[in-house]
């Protein structure tokens, strides 16, 4: 986004910021860069924005009003690893709608971003957390991997990108339900 104030839109600046625990309220001067801004974030990032205005008084003759935009962001990011409905998704993209990876059979899924759906979803971990292991042995339906933290052999549900895998190290991560394999490269299942 460019330089409101640059652009000569002299009311470009931050009057105020307030911290609060679930987050903060910026004060714009303008009431055109505010929306560009939530906009702009929320293309990015996802979440809701509600718009509200008060009037706040008369000027001339024209009506005054204080414009509230509200953007809650959600609560996840990119390669972030949530449970939804059974299945294990590694978050690829966040916008209007949440883009994923489903890593038990490397589908593609699609989720809306509403609120009581964003509730029935848990994080589990993320990406940054994982760690490579050494890759045991494979059979049709399960692996043997060393549980990187303890070195045991750990048997799991074979994930779908083990066919294509000739080297013996695979990434996984750790979460309460056990350990999950994570693919390095993303291909969709055929």
């Amino acid at each position: 986004m460019n330089n409101g104030y640059d652009r000569g839109d002299e009311e470009s600046f931050i009057t105020d910021i307030k911290e609060f625990e679930k987050g903060f309220d910026l004060y714009l001067g303008s009431k055109k860069i505010a929306k560009q801004i939530c906009k702009s974030v929320r293309s990015r990032y996802g979440g809701d924005l509600l718009d509200s205005a008060k009037l706040v008084g008369e000027k001339d003759g024209k009506k005054n009003y204080r414009i509230t935009h509200s953007l809650r962001l959600p609560k996840f990011l990119i390669d972030d690893i949530i449970s939804y409905e059974g299945n294990i998704i590694q978050i690829k993209k966040i916008g209007k709608k949440i883009t994923g990876r489903d890593l038990s059979t490397g589908k593609t899924i699609m989720l809306e971003d509403h609120k009581d759906k964003l509730r029935r979803m848990k994080k589990v971990g993320s990406i940054k957390e994982s760690a490579e292991t050494d890759l045991i042995a494979a059979t049709e339906n399960e692996i043997q991997v060393l549980d990187p933290e303890t070195d045991e052999v750990v048997t799991i549900p074979k994930p779908y990108f083990i066919d294509d895998f000739n080297k013996n190290k695979i990434k996984v991560i750790k979460t309460d339900s056990g350990l999950i394999a994570l693919s390095a490269t993303f291909k969709e299942k055929k």
